[in-house]
């Protein structure tokens, strides 16, 4: 069951909202930080897809997922907008799942993240256009 328009912006803000409250203390919580990151860009690439009414599926991959929707708009994805979404999701996984080798997160990779994470957002906002 495809979730209705805007349900993904609306969890989106509680980790945006929690990302802020990191900022303000220093990303001292740089592992969760990492985390709500990556999540925040997630939920917002998804809501996007689901404005063009295609189930955006339990993908967690920012690249797969900008790719879908990249498919589904017609618009070509910036490459540094990729990387960036690469950077994220290795964080995303590694830290939220036990992996053989098992990064660790600092308050300066958690304060990229968020901009990364920011980034991204903006970007498919001002580039992909729902009909």
């Amino acid at each position: 069951m495809r979730p209705n328009k805007g349900a993904y912006r609306r969890d989106a803000e509680e980790d945006l909202e929690q990302l802020l409250y990191n900022k303000k203390d220093g990303f001292r919580l740089a592992k969760s930080s990492c985390v709500h990151a990556q999540q925040y860009a997630e939920k917002m690439i998804k809501d996007k897809i689901v404005d063009f009414d295609v189930d955006p599926q339990k993908i967690h991959d920012l690249v797969t997922l900008l790719f879908k929707l990249s498919d589904i708009s017609s618009t070509k994805i910036d490459d540094n907008i990729l990387f960036l979404a690469g950077s994220l999701s290795r964080f995303y996984i590694s830290l939220r799942y036990p992996c053989p080798e098992p990064i660790t997160a600092s308050p300066e990779d958690a304060e990229n993240a968020f901009e990364w994470a920011i980034e991204i957002v903006d970007w498919v906002d001002k580039n992909i256009k729902s009909e």
